[in-house]
């Protein structure tokens, strides 16, 4: 078990349709490992059951091109089956996601979801609901962001150990969250957004019953 358990891509392009990915697995990047400046693209893709042992369930991407989940569904209460795994981990290169949805039905994953450094991400009309970060940020992480814009998202239900129950940003630039919703989302500090050494920028949201039990 080593790298891309379905995948590994280097200097290459892939496009996948209408798939179903289940039961791969890997030490890093249990369906896809991607980097060289390669670009992967999903599209109307269902994720069962992936499994990485370091970090990346689904994807490990690190000095990549682009990365794009276009309409798929992750059951991630299987895909982050995983301990310590997050389910997508990307280094340097631009992600996008759009009209996806994350569910967790059975509230069984501890980690954060999306855990993303250096990058360019866009997401837009994406659904999250019930995931459990064991650290900061239950569904999305930046660190050292490039440029952040997430627009027509919901986020339900989501909780942290520590910070940002839904988001959290730490050293980004550029962050635009506009026109989403935001509900019942729980953390010690940052309820549902979590800001240290950022520039943000909130528009149009909503936000009801998020809940952080010391401050914020």
């Amino acid at each position: 078990m080593c790298t891309g358990g379905f995948l590994q891509i280097r200097y290459s392009t892939v496009e996948s349709f209408n798939s179903t990915y289940f039961n791969n697995s890997a030490y890093d990047g249990g369906l896809v490992f991607i980097s060289s400046r390669s670009s992967v693209t999903f599209y109307h893709d269902r994720f069962q059951m992936n499994m990485a042992l370091g970090n990346g369930a689904l994807v490990y991407g690190e000095g990549f091109g682009v990365l794009s989940l276009r309409n798929v569904q992750i059951d991630a209460s299987n895909s982050m089956s995983a301990t310590h795994s997050t389910l997508v981990f990307l280094i340097e290169g631009f992600f996008t996601v759009q009209s996806a949805f994350f569910g967790n039905p059975l509230n069984t994953t501890r980690s954060t979801t999306l855990d993303l450094k250096h990058l360019v991400f866009h997401m837009n009309d994406t659904d999250f609901t019930n995931f459990y970060g064991n650290d900061v940020g239950a569904i999305v992480r930046v660190l050292e962001g490039v440029e952040t814009s997430i627009s027509d998202c919901s986020f339900r239900n989501n909780e942290a150990d520590k910070f940002g129950g839904a988001l959290a940003f730490s050293k980004s630039e550029n962050v635009t969250i506009t026109n989403c919703q935001f509900y019942d989302n729980r953390a010690i500090s940052g309820g549902a957004i979590y800001a240290q050494e950022s520039s943000v920028v909130v528009e149009n949201c909503v936000f009801e019953r998020n809940q952080a039990f010391l401050g914020g």
